[in-house]
């Protein structure tokens, strides 16, 4: 019966963007020499150099084997790909499993594969015999996935065998600190961990459950292998909107641009926008200039911790680059355009993809940034900065770096391309004290690399690393680390070159620090919000403010809490919150104010009309706010959830207020 069961579940969750074979259920048969083939859907592999073996290849995903005197013996069941695409392109990959395992010796319960440009053999162990693999000295590093803590590992194979004959290529693993024999392995969250920590996964050949034996015996009876691959992924061809003509200072969103190019296509995660994935993809618009100066800032991310560039062409012309250095979203500005005026095509194209990243673009802005010339002066305490621009942010604090304290054996100050501070090797920093009365806060710094090389730089706050700034050429632009976590109060900001290899050197102007629009009342909210103790109002222009302990609690566990805020916990999934909002617009801006209950990650979902909307993300135990943009929803009377997002038992969601920011229509 289960077995039946599980056959009906992998019809349904086998939602392989890659065409794979249809199947039926075929009889079980059983191998005993090196093959490969494909059954009921899944890729399967037996392979060994010598030895005895035999391997049940059962329904679905299900097998068992047995070996003995063996040297080496590899028994999988999974998906194949064809090495054109990496992980990103194909989607999530995960793998829910159950086995009954038996070693006698050195052997491994895993996830297994391979990549191709790089070449990499890849282990997630879940379990292991009577040894730890991988055998390396030290670890890069430990992740948490799916509830569990991995080490991760990187090692080198020198002439050895592979899928393309016997030759060196690099070993990453990840292998879990206490066995499991069954539970859900999310795979692709372990290859975002691995190029996070410099370990670049390349085209995906395969992704498959894997016993493991070497000089050893035993048994397995994997009696649950379920692969699912699919989602976020990208469709291919243009979407819709063609040509637009916005006014000047609009944002123009990249989903609503003409897309151009094999693979390019729409995302909805981690936000809605375009992914750009290969070498001449772009999207593009036509815009009627007005005047013949301006800045453009582009939102975007890369899809892996590899650097993604995108260029800027008005007109046919390129005018400057784009670069994002991970895959959190942030703001990269290019300064005093100058190009033709009237109808110009404005063009974003991807830049030199290499195969290691994607570039994921959100929006661009068109001189969305106030900015006068001055006289010379500035007031306050900046100075006289030669009649540079100053960028007006509102309630923000701006800190020119020359007048900041400067740290290292070569940090000195500059004069041109603007007044400020060169940091020129390793540890060089700038630093100065800021007294913050809110927790959240954008940080804007302007700078550029001396030459075409990236220049990064750390912002550094209270002694935590909070970021990092990217300028990869000689002109000054403005990069924006948002919505960043910190102590209260007088805090050390310091601004610190990162990995400087001797190729570039990091030239800062200014740092500009985006207050939030904050006010504290008396502890009474008006309308229907109530009392809440003198916390914090955020002040939205058109927004409407709910209480989290007003709204209708479900779930077992759910409870109204009064530290650190008045509002609900919810403790475990399904718990949510909800209330019914009658909308009169169908977009809105949702700022929830809320935090973990520990260091954990907290994910809570925003549910409308029982639609999906995305989630909201809280990093540790200090209340932040956090936004998601630009929801569109049906309007009229609809109900609004907030949904505690696959919590495993290591963290709880307290939620505070939900913040309803209408648009300036």
């Amino acid at each position: 019966m289960q077995k039946k069961f599980l056959v009906a579940l992998l019809t349904i969750a086998l939602c392989i963007q890659v065409a794979l074979p249809s199947f039926n259920v075929l009889a079980a048969r059983t191998i005993y020499d090196n093959e490969t083939g494909t059954q009921d859907g899944y890729n399967f592999e037996l392979w060994k150099d010598y030895g005895t073996t035999s391997m049940t290849l059962n329904e679905a995903g299900t097998f068992s084997c047995q070996w003995s005197n063996i040297g080496n013996a590899l028994f999988r069941k999974g998906v194949k790909f064809d090495s054109t695409k990496t992980y990103q392109q194909i989607g999530n990959i995960n793998i829910e499993y159950g086995c009954d395992y038996k070693p006698n010796g050195n052997s491994y319960l895993c996830v297994y594969g391979w990549t191709e440009d790089p070449l990499v053999e890849y282990y997630i162990v879940e379990s292991w015999g009577t040894w730890r693999p991988p055998g390396a000295d030290r670890a890069k590093g430990q992740i948490t996935v799916d509830g569990g803590t991995y080490d991760v590992y990187e090692t080198t194979r020198v002439n050895q065998p592979s899928i393309h004959g016997n030759t060196t290529f690099q070993q990453y693993w990840s292998v879990r600190t206490s066995k499991r024999t069954s539970g859900t392995i999310s795979v692709s969250e372990h290859f975002k961990a691995w190029e996070r920590m410099g370990m670049k996964c390349g085209k995906l050949y395969e992704a498959a459950l894997n016993v493991e034996g070497y000089q050893s015996s035993g048994s397995a009876n994997v009696y649950k292998n379920i692969v699912t691959v699919g989602g976020n992924s990208n469709s291919g061809g243009n979407t819709s909107g063609g040509n637009t003509t916005p006014a000047t200072g609009n944002k123009i969103e990249c989903e609503d641009m003409t897309v151009s190019g094999q693979y390019a296509g729409g995302i909805n995660n981690p936000f809605d926008g375009v992914a750009l994935y290969a070498n001449d993809e772009s999207c593009s618009f036509t815009y009627d200039f007005k005047s013949d100066t301006g800045d453009f800032t582009l939102r975007g991310c890369s899809n892996n911790s590899n650097m993604a560039k995108v260029d800027l062409i008005i007109g046919g012309e390129n005018k400057g680059t784009f670069y994002y250095g991970n895959e959190y979203p942030a703001q990269y500005t290019i300064e005093d355009v100058t190009h033709k005026t009237g109808k110009q095509k404005v063009e974003l194209v991807i830049n030199s993809d290499d195969g290691n990243w994607d570039a994921y673009t959100d929006y661009l802005l068109i001189d969305e940034k106030n900015v006068t010339t001055d006289s010379g002066n500035d007031s306050g305490n900046n100075g006289n900065d030669q009649g540079e621009s100053d960028v007006v942010v509102s309630n923000g604090v701006k800190t020119e770096c020359e007048n900041m304290t400067l740290s290292g054996r070569y940090a000195g100050k500059i004069d041109s391309p603007f007044n400020g501070v060169a940091l020129y090797a390793n540890n060089d920093s700038v630093s100065f004290i800021q007294d913050f009365s809110e927790g959240t806060h954008d940080f804007i710094l302007k700078g550029c690399s001396n030459n075409s090389n990236m220049a990064k730089v750390d912002l550094v706050i209270g002694g935590e690393n909070k970021g990092t700034f990217y300028y990869g050429d000689g002109y000054p632009a403005e990069y924006t680390i948002e919505n960043v976590n910190h102590k209260t109060g007088k805090q050390k900001v310091e601004l610190i070159v990162n990995a400087d290899d001797g190729n570039w050197d990091a030239y800062t102007d200014y740092l500009l620090i985006d207050e939030k629009n904050v006010t504290t009342d008396s502890g009474n909210d008006s309308g229907n919000n109530g009392n809440d103790q003198g916390e914090s109002d955020v002040v939205v222009s058109n927004g409407v403010k709910t209480e989290c302990e007003n709204m209708t609690l479900s779930g077992r566990y759910a409870g109204k809490i009064d530290s650190p805020f008045n509002g609900v916990a919810l403790y475990a999934n399904n718990d949510s919150v909800s209330f019914i909002q009658d909308f009169s617009e169908g977009t809105h801006d949702f700022i929830l104010k809320g935090c973990s209950n520990n260091s954990n990650m907290a994910k809570v979902d925003l549910v409308i009309g029982g639609e999906n909307k995305g989630t909201f993300y809280y990093g540790d135990g200090y209340p932040a706010e956090y936004t998601i943009e630009n929801v569109n929803h049906k309007t009229g009377k609809q109900k609004v959830e907030l949904i505690v997002n696959a919590d495993d038992g290591n963290w709880d969601a307290f939620l505070d207020c939900l913040l309803i920011s209408g648009k300036n229509k």
